[in-house]
């Protein structure tokens, strides 16, 4: 168990002793460039994160007033109505003004991805502002900028990153899954309502055929019918307004948005309340009364109905249509919602994205419509059988939900140091191969930190090695922070080797105990020993440079392999000057060399495992 430190700051807590806390500011600098979304391709900022502006998305013609966001850079909605809408951006572009745009300076971009999107980052944010727009954050950076954050070393937020990237996606697949379940028996629930309220109970009835595609064949018996004309009206409700909702008020009544969200099929009470001196029209709707949404930026909204089967009268509100009839009402409810209800629909026009259906239309759509001791039949089995779906459905949305909290608080536990990631490789074995590789290479005039790790490195991909670090992009080559902090630890612990400077220069002399680091070794890399040696000879007189020079271009040889790409040596080299800006410092004849001396002593890759991290600054030496 790490050891752990007060943060002094409440929204992350206890953090590990070796973490630092930091005001955003010193991580990140505010970008705040006003630019055209005609040269800078307007993006959104969604709770999935930064994407190409949406369709969906409140367009201005003000086309200068955008903010500037560059790939790499986190974007967050002020919005606190939208709250956890933000995200890494990929992409260079634009957007609007209500969002904060954040250059990063100094931390990985990985890391940042989750612990700036994490739910307590994001309340901490949120309450830092007033209203819905938290007081305008685009022009107001000087309070955010003083939030804390936690800091972990740069190979632990690799890791972190690493760690969450694995499980989340774990986590997604399952409740992707789980989705999908929910929506299956969605559709199994729709086809069976489908199916009964047009073919009714008895399989042996004779059948005709309706006329009608959607609804196909009808037992004989059953008229196929206009909904207006069984009707005794159809009316609109009420103008209710959010000011008009109070706790205490003396009448039920049902707001608009509340007939597809809050409702299914029936429902007995109304949940919300108002004082009917406030409300114009008295058009109330009592027991049996089908509600209709009238008005829905979706098609899929609106034609949507309920059926009241409460006692009190309600009144409605005012995108609400209001069908009165003397049918069994949970039958007809169902029917007016089956498929071939739904398909029947026809809008008026549309106007701001949003589409209205008149009771006119609603009183056209065509019921296939049975005698009512049927209907009562017919409603006692299908609501029967939705129960039964609506308990599974339910069960998986539970499911859901857990799996999202579980990934809310897997996050926060992991950014703010609360959850360890293990290491996915042996300290002590990468102890004993260093130690290996000193012992093989007493007093060599260029064995120094940089050297011992580029050895190491190289010997760990070529001997597949089972479990090996995160290796880093770093200027002299790959390199593994965490893993020789660690090595360093165990040498001085078990006193395998002594560590002294020359200057900046490690020196390594062997310790009272190197002959058990040997030993151990000699067990844990059995069968890998000629090649182990074999690597580290070729090393032998190699300098600093030369050394740093073959692990680096092994590294960018062996990426493209991981990719399925046998590169060409113009490609190895390339990638090489491009791992770091420090690389133009060094003669291309030489890097030829090496490659060279690569191909002839078999000191090539084989493409195993991981990667190379990209780091978000490698400039400096390790």
């Amino acid at each position: 168990m790490r050891e752990m430190k007060e943060s002094g700051i409440e929204w992350i807590g206890r953090i590990p002793k070796n973490w630092n806390i930091k005001t955003i500011d010193k991580c990140f600098r505010e970008r705040n460039e006003r630019v055209s979304d005609y040269d800078w391709e307007p993006l959104s900022v969604t709770k999935q994160g930064i994407v190409k502006q949406l369709e969906t998305a409140a367009k201005s013609d003000a086309h200068d007033a955008r903010k500037k966001v560059c790939n790499g850079d986190f974007v967050i909605n002020s919005r606190s109505d939208r709250k956890q809408s933000c995200g890494l951006s990929n992409y260079d572009g634009s957007v609007s003004l209500i969002n904060i745009v954040l250059e990063n300076k100094n931390l990985k971009n990985e890391y940042i991805k989750y612990l700036l999107k994490n739910y307590g980052f994001a309340e901490e944010f949120y309450r830092w502002g007033s209203g819905i727009v938290s007081d305008l954050w685009s022009t107001n950076f000087q309070k955010m900028k003083k939030i804390s954050i936690p800091v972990p070393p740069d190979y632990e937020q690799i890791k972190i990153s690493n760690e969450l990237d694995e499980k989340i996606i774990e986590i997604d697949k399952v409740i992707k899954k789980t989705v999908q379940t929910v929506e299956d028996y969605k559709l199994y629930k729709q086809s069976i309502i489908t199916k009964i309220v047009t073919k009714g109970l008895d399989e042996n009835v004779e059948m005709k055929d309706s006329g009608i595609e959607s609804v196909g064949m009808i037992p004989r018996h059953w008229k196929l019918i206009k909904l207006k004309y069984i009707v005794n009206s159809i009316g609109k409700g009420n103008g209710i307004t959010k000011e008009d909702i109070v706790t205490d008020g003396d009448t039920p009544c049902v707001r608009y948005g509340e007939i597809y969200s809050k409702y299914n099929y029936k429902f007995y009470e109304c949940e919300t309340r108002t004082n009917k001196e406030r409300i114009n029209s008295n058009q109330y709707f009592t027991y049996g009364d089908l509600l209709f949404a009238g008005t829905g930026e979706l098609v899929e909204e609106i034609g949507k109905n309920i059926a009241y089967l409460g006692n009190e009268n309600c009144l409605a509100g005012g995108d609400i249509i209001i069908v009165k009839h003397s049918e069994n009402p949970v039958f007809l409810s169902y029917a007016l919602n089956s498929h071939y209800g739904q398909t029947q629909k026809s809008y008026g026009k549309s106007k701001l994205k949003v589409v209205h259906i008149s009771g006119a239309e609603i009183g056209n759509i065509l019921i296939a419509l049975p005698p009512q001791k049927e209907q009562i039949q017919i409603e006692k089995y299908i609501s029967e059988k939705c129960e039964e779906i609506d308990k599974l459905i339910n069960n998986k949305e539970k499911i859901i939900e857990e799996l999202e909290n579980y990934k809310k608080s897997l996050i926060y536990e992991y950014v703010t140091g609360k959850k360890e990631v293990k290491t996915n490789y042996n300290n002590t074995e990468m102890a004993e191969l260093s130690l290996r590789i000193i012992e093989q290479l007493p007093n060599n005039y260029s064995m120094c930190k940089i050297k011992l790790n580029k050895i190491q490195s190289v010997i760990l991909k070529k001997i597949k090695y089972k479990q090996e670090p995160d290796y880093e992009k770093y200027a002299a080559g790959p390199y593994s922070e965490e893993m020789m902090k660690n090595v360093y630890d165990i040498f001085k612990e078990k006193e395998w080797v002594k560590i002294s400077k020359d200057n900046m220069r490690d020196i390594y002399t062997l310790d009272n105990n190197y002959k058990e680091g040997i030993e151990k070794y000699q067990k844990d890399f059995k069968g890998y020993d000629n090649e182990i040696t074999r690597i580290i000879k070729l090393f032998k007189n190699k300098d600093t440079q030369e050394s740093e020079i073959i692990a680096t271009l092994f590294y960018c040889w062996n990426d493209f392999l991981i990719d399925g790409i046998k590169p060409t040596d113009n490609q190895i080299i390339e990638a090489f000057y491009a791992w770091s800006k420090r690389k133009k410092y060094i003669k291309t004849s030489k890097v030829k060399k090496c490659l060279e001396y690569m191909r002839n002593n078999n000191l090539m890759p084989n493409g195993y495992g991981k990667k190379t991290i990209q780091r978000s600054n490698n400039y400096g030496r390790k």
